[in-house]
């Protein structure tokens, strides 16, 4: 990924990992740490989340929930936590 102006563009980004549409409206935040390894256990996911570690696009998440409508029509997103693990996730249909 690379910077720009400050905010990361994924646009041209190569995804990391990628899911499906269906995969992602169904899966939960910890969920999806765990499926990119970001985290080991779905509660090192939540302690990281509540830690406000956890950030979607460049936004703290501060709790579990499913990937807004919003965030899956972006077709690219940016999970990363803390300052350095950073993965970009290419959702298809």
């Amino acid at each position: 990924t690379k910077k720009l102006f400050g905010k990361v563009d994924i646009s041209s980004a190569q995804g990391d990992v990628t899911i499906s549409t269906q995969e992602a409206q169904s899966l939960t935040i910890v969920e999806l740490l765990m499926k990119v390894n970001i985290t080991t256990s779905k509660g090192q996911g939540r302690r990281d989340i509540l830690g406000g570690g956890i950030k979607i696009n460049e936004v703290k998440i501060t709790e579990d929930r499913r990937l807004t409508p919003e965030e899956i029509s972006q077709k690219k997103i940016l999970l990363s936590k803390g300052k350095g693990l950073k993965k970009v996730i290419e959702i298809k249909d």
